[in-house]
């Protein structure tokens, strides 16, 4: 009977921790899908560099014949863009790696107009590394292949 009541409050005990690790996780996806939003909104007022707001002082970039560093180069790469009219971020998976640190996986479609006036999307994967600073949840990896 005393075997039978440990296994049970052990149980119950694991329980309560999966539960409040679930919380935890379905916490930190929500906060890093609100900064998805607010990229995507930044983006879509044609606010290109303030992009590069979103990411750590040293962070890096690793895409399709780009690698870039720090965030001088991240304001330059995001201040290039024009004549889009619209990105979207698609998320796949968020995997909170620790309590200030998260892995999320999505797609990236920028849509923009031909010479011709035509709409046309570009679609990417990418993997971003979240670290979770006293302003908040910001990149320190980027990293993105085409579709």
């Amino acid at each position: 009977m005393r075997l039978l009541l440990t296994i049970l409050f052990l149980n119950f005990i694991h329980q309560g921790l999966a539960q409040s690790e679930v919380k935890f996780n379905d916490q930190i996806a929500a906060q890093i899908l609100a900064v998805n939003r607010e990229m995507e909104r930044e983006f879509n007022q044609k606010n290109y560099a303030k992009i590069a707001e979103f990411y750590t002082q040293d962070a890096v970039m690793v895409g399709n014949r780009i690698e870039l560093s720090g965030k001088d180069e991240l304001t330059e790469f995001w201040g290039n863009f024009g004549a889009l009219e619209q990105w979207t971020l698609e998320n796949i998976q968020i995997t909170p790696l620790g309590p200030e640190t998260a892995l999320q996986r999505g797609y990236s479609i920028m849509t923009y107009r031909t010479e011709e006036g035509d709409l046309r999307s570009a679609k990417s994967l990418f993997s971003l590394i979240w670290i979770k600073k006293e302003e908040g949840w910001k990149i320190l990896l980027d990293h993105f292949s085409q579709r």
